[in-house]
């Protein structure tokens, strides 16, 4: 009797139309489940992607700074500790105020050799827009993001004057005649707008502090305490390790809470889907009353048809958190072009979002939605379900 009535709500014997109430039931649960996964995959390829940029264009995995009083190594010695490093390179820093008419932005400038500097992952990561100049004169070139030359007004071959910061060698500012050579963009504003790229020898012109030299290390694996302790360890006291975590805190403080909300969002659309699945059980007895009662009657347990039915319910659920699963990844890698299309547009109510990023497909964080909301299907069905001891063997 159990068998048949099963068979008769998710079975083979199902008629269309309550297949198709059942799908309809279902709904709720997929979109919901949908809706987590492509935020899921939003957020963390845009954390990921933001973390990414930062490494590569602005301060790498970790830094090493220092005083120049005991010159060794660096190279050597940081992958020594490390095999996961992917690079280690020589950077001169500066600051200095970019003048174009009546506009002034603040900079930093970054000294490295361009012809190698801006290869391999970091290419992908920069994007060049139109053809690089060469200067003819005194001139000194300089690589400008988009953001900037466009608040400035400039463009490539145009000239503007550099206010170079005093960086310990000198006392007084220094004005600089800079040419624009090439203008880049690396998807995300807040870390183009402020940043700026000279070559190697120029900068050393202009900045021999040996402070102002620093070793930007990229690495495979995250910032880790650990790793950074291992490479401090390994280098005389004059020179100080530093995570990017360090560099840049405001930025990492943004994303862990970037990744709460999403976290807060997650928990209540499980509370919602749970209620979506105690509505599908309610029903579910509602519909089968008088069957209920009939086995009632005939003696069968309320324990076995209780289990009966929350079997059915959290079956349908699987089914419905799978089906969410697939269509939240189907619509994420859809929206992926979109998203392109939209970080090249210039539009000014996105330029605070990196769009640029890589939606990658984890099956560890598709199984953790799964878990989660599977159990608050599971409890919100044990309470629908107790509805089954109400029903009299007479009703």
């Amino acid at each position: 009797m159990i068998r048949m009535l099963v068979s008769r709500r998710v079975g083979t014997r199902t008629t269309a139309p309550a297949r198709l109430r059942q799908i309809v039931r279902m709904m709720p649960v997929v979109l919901t489940t949908a809706l987590v996964v492509v935020a899921q995959l939003f957020v963390s390829g845009m954390i990921e992607g933001i973390v990414r940029k930062y490494t590569l264009v602005s301060d790498g995995t970790y830094t090493i700074r220092s005083n120049g009083s005991e010159p060794v190594d660096v190279p050597s010695l940081v992958r020594s500790v490390r095999s996961d490093i992917r690079e280690i390179v020589p950077v001169i820093n500066g600051a200095a105020l970019a003048y174009a008419g009546d506009e002034a932005v603040p900079l930093r400038l970054k000294g490295v050799d361009t012809e190698t500097y801006f290869s391999g992952e970091r290419a992908e990561a920069i994007n060049f827009h139109g053809i690089r100049t060469t200067v003819s004169g005194a001139a000194l070139p300089l690589l400008l993001s988009k953001d900037t030359a466009a608040e400035l007004g400039v463009g490539t071959g145009d000239r503007l004057t550099l206010m170079l910061i005093p960086d310990g060698t000198r006392t007084a500012a220094r004005p600089v005649l800079a040419a624009v050579v090439a203008v880049f963009s690396t998807g995300y504003s807040e870390l183009d707008k402020r940043i700026a790229f000279v070559e190697a020898k120029d900068a050393r012109k202009y900045f021999s502090s040996p402070s102002a030299v620093v070793w930007e290390i990229v690495t495979d694996s995250p910032v880790s305490s650990h790793i950074q302790n291992l490479i401090q360890n390994e280098l005389p006291a004059s020179y100080e390790v530093v995570s990017l975590k360090e560099t840049q805190p405001t930025i990492f403080e943004n994303l862990l809470v970037s990744q709460r909300t999403l976290t807060l969002v997650f928990v209540l659309i499980a509370i919602l889907a749970g209620y979506f699945v105690s509505t599908i059980g309610q029903e579910f007895i509602q519909d089968d009353r008088s069957a209920i009662a009939t086995l009632k009657l005939m003696g069968f347990p309320r324990r076995e048809i209780s289990w009966t039915y929350l079997v059915m319910i959290i079956g349908m659920t699987s089914v419905g958190l799978v089906t969410g699963i697939f269509i939240g990844w189907i619509i994420a890698l859809a929206t992926k072009p979109l998203l392109l299309n939209l970080s090249t547009a210039g539009i000014p109510a996105l330029s605070q979002y990196l769009l640029d990023f890589t939606i990658s497909i984890s099956v560890v964080d598709a199984l953790m939605v799964f878990i989660v909301f599977l159990a608050v299907s599971v409890l919100s069905a044990l309470l629908s379900i107790r509805r089954v001891q109400d029903i009299m063997p007479l009703d």
